[in-house]
């Protein structure tokens, strides 16, 4: 028996979403979703205040990535410094946002100078933060290559991971 499946796909973005927000930049999205690209567009050690997070983020924040799972306000503040302490530059450029109903994914690459990763050069990480939010965002988490971040930027680790990968071709 032969049957034939006719695929449909939507001629739009906005067709496939329906009245979801589907933006490349912030004009269309809500305010938290703002706040938050805001926040990470530039971020460096001295933006990393209770008073430009709180922008984006509920004191109950749920913040997890591939490393951690940070619960609280004050304890991503206290992450975020750790972390920023020692970066030279940071942005995210935002590629795509969809939103809708209190929930959002944002689809960014990291362009990172950190003087411990690839001999100080810039590190380009893509990846993705799904978010759940009301006036303001209560849960973020963060998709990404930790490998392609961390382990391959450090001289050793670096060729043992390229062996490695080459062994499983």
């Amino acid at each position: 028996m032969d049957q034939t499946i006719e695929e449909t796909r939507p001629s739009s973005p906005s067709e496939l979403l329906g009245d979801s927000c589907f933006a490349r930049d912030l004009t269309s999205c809500s305010a938290p979703i703002k706040a938050v690209c805001e926040l990470f567009a530039n971020l460096n050690a001295q933006q990393v205040t209770r008073e430009n997070f709180a922008k984006a983020y509920r004191d109950d924040i749920v913040f997890t990535d591939p490393l951690h799972v940070i619960n609280g306000l004050d304890n991503l503040l206290s992450y975020s410094a750790s972390l920023y302490s020692n970066v030279q530059s940071c942005h995210f450029e935002f590629e795509r946002i969809l939103e809708r109903d209190g929930e959002a994914t944002l689809i960014w690459q990291m362009h990172l100078v950190h003087p411990k990763l690839n001999g100080g050069k810039l590190v380009i990480v893509p990846g993705v933060t799904h978010v759940l939010f009301e006036e303001r965002i209560y849960y973020h988490r963060d998709y990404f290559d930790a490998g392609a971040m961390l382990y391959e930027q450090l001289p050793l680790l670096k060729q043992v991971i390229r062996w490695l990968k080459a062994r499983l071709k």
